[in-house]
């Protein structure tokens, strides 16, 4: 419950910060920023496929989205561009993160083969895989 009143007590909190800056209170003044938002998000490592991402990561997500966003801007691409930009960008970190979630659940296969190969022979295949999944930390024994 706490979360929530947080939650509205920041969202009011950006419509004063808004109105300040606008100097007028538009109910549609913030159209259009639900990609934005969903963008800094998913750069900053939430995954949209559940899990948890770090509030560090999302500020950090946000402010290279900003960056980007105005780099945009004074090239002067037209707003059609820059959304598809945007677009391409969470397809891009959710392709990265896809790959990312296959692999680690592919060395935590492999933690589980590993405790087993006493009674099974472990292939040379499985073996080198063992290997890269340590070297990158990616390795999980859970």
């Amino acid at each position: 419950m706490a979360v929530y009143a947080l939650s509205g007590l920041l969202v009011a909190c950006g419509g004063v910060i808004m109105t300040a800056w606008l100097g007028v209170a538009a109910p549609t003044a913030a159209d259009d920023y639900e990609l934005d938002i969903i963008t800094a998000a998913v750069i900053g490592g939430t995954s949209l496929f559940g899990g948890a991402g770090s509030v560090f990561g999302v500020v950090l997500g946000a402010l290279l989205m900003q960056v980007v966003r105005t780099g945009m801007v004074l090239l002067g691409l037209p707003t059609y561009l820059q959304i598809g930009a945007i677009g391409m960008m969470i397809m891009l970190m959710v392709l990265i993160d896809n790959v990312r979630r296959r692999r680690l659940s592919e060395c935590r296969e492999i933690g589980r083969m590993s405790r087993t190969r006493r009674r099974h022979s472990v292939t040379s295949a499985v073996l080198r895989r063992m290997t890269q999944c340590r070297r990158r930390d990616d390795y999980i024994s859970g």
